[in-house]
């Protein structure tokens, strides 16, 4: 990164692979060199808690969203109808 003149990099992670924990570790371990964003599974029931617990660590700067979530199928799932009406401002 400092060769091509990069200081700071947003990391994202992996689709379908739902556990953040090494992107935690890493912007834990360089937060003035990586922010990141983080992944739930719109599908599982517990998604709202598991979103919240990611924010709350402090390491992740947003939530990484796929446009099939807003498809009609999946706007049933649990983390849609959660967050319906929820102010998100700070998030």
């Amino acid at each position: 990164m400092a060769e091509a003149g990069v200081g700071q990099a947003v990391l994202c992670q992996h689709l379908d692979n739902y556990d953040n924990r090494y992107l935690a570790d890493v912007v834990a371990q360089y937060a003035a060199r990586f922010a990141a964003v983080f992944l739930v599974g719109p599908d599982k029931a517990e998604a709202v808690s598991v979103l919240r617990s990611w924010h709350q660590t402090g390491h992740f700067r947003g939530i990484r969203l796929l446009g099939r979530w807003l498809d009609v199928p999946y706007r049933t799932l649990p983390l849609q109808k959660s967050l319906r009406g929820q102010d998100l401002t700070g998030w």
